[in-house]
């Protein structure tokens, strides 16, 4: 396992986790990096990491020929992973390392940022619950043209020991993936027991005082074969209550499984929909309906969180 001093950088990266550095020509790294960082930003630099980034984009402006470092090593950018909400996601190469980089959204302001920096914090307790989370999550010092501030930097989900399905990660949406249909066939029955390993996965996380935005939820498939809940972008998205978990707040959570199942059908995926026609009449009833699908998840999720 390779480690790094704290002097330079908080992170330890897996020796396994290493990857070949990629051939393609990255000339334009610092106008992809700094096109990501807001524009709303003033020229005064802060002491503290969590300022600094408010003073990048005005310092860099649009130049091209800056360098973006950490630790002193250069970070070559390979391409765009995925962009929305508070950060923007690039696949770089870093001292031999093929890494995930996030920095500011174009359109987020200051605060978002910041929020978005409590990301490693919230990643450690979710991953403390056992559940499916990055397994490298850190806030580190980051230069570009020697102005410092903190960016974060994770597994890129390939690298990850699950299959994560995630919309907003370009690879997933350019991939060619199949629909996740339940062994034995889709109906009720069926589709419930396949999502039983992800309703566990919500009651834990409900049983333990955490509620967490939409976008903080995907899904994967772990090293057992089994579909589970993966939870990312946790800064802004996770937050904790004391109230005690309501109905109405599994029917949310139900609803959120069945968008993500959703969107593991293509547009040519119609032919699978047309077959199991009686499926999706119960997929679509609302979630006022008590015998919908909708509500038989989230009686589910209740059950499991009644259960000490």
């Amino acid at each position: 396992m390779k480690t790094h001093s704290s002097t330079s950088f908080p992170f330890v990266i897996p020796a396994t986790k290493q990857r070949p550095v990629a051939k393609q020509e990255t000339a334009s790294a610092v106008e992809l990096i700094t096109s990501s960082l807001p524009i709303n930003l003033t020229r005064e630099l802060s002491i503290t990491h969590r300022k600094n980034i408010a003073y990048v984009k005005q310092h860099v402006g649009q130049r091209i020929n800056g360098e973006i470092t950490i630790g002193g090593k250069k970070v070559h950018v390979i391409k765009m992973l995925g962009t929305g909400g508070s950060k923007t996601v690039f696949d770089v190469e870093w001292n031999g390392y093929r890494l995930a980089l996030a920095l500011p959204h174009t359109t987020s302001g200051i605060g978002k940022w910041c929020s978005a920096l409590k990301d490693p914090e919230n990643t450690e307790r979710v991953r403390e619950l056992g559940l499916c989370t990055n397994t490298l999550c850190e806030a580190i010092p980051i230069k570009i043209d020697d102005v410092e501030f903190l960016g974060l930097v994770m597994n890129r989900y390939e690298d990850l020991p699950y299959l994560v399905f995630d919309t907003k990660d370009t690879n997933y949406l350019l991939s060619d993936r199949e629909p996740l249909i339940p062994e034995g066939g889709l109906n009720v029955k069926n589709f419930v027991l396949m999502v039983s390993p992800v309703m566990d996965d919500l009651a834990t996380v409900l049983k333990s005082n955490i509620r967490m935005g939409s976008d903080c939820f995907s899904t994967c498939i772990d090293k057992d074969g089994k579909l589970r809940m993966f939870f990312s972008d946790l800064g802004q998205g996770m937050h904790t209550t004391d109230k005690p978990v309501s109905y109405d707040t599994a029917l949310g959570y139900a609803a959120m499984v069945l968008d993500r199942w959703a969107c593991s059908f293509k547009d040519g995926d119609d032919q699978i929909k047309s077959m199991n026609a009686d499926f999706f009449l119960e997929f679509e009833k609302g979630s006022d309906d008590p015998t919908s699908l909708q509500a038989k998840v989230a009686q589910e999720i209740m059950k499991r969180v009644s259960t000490t």
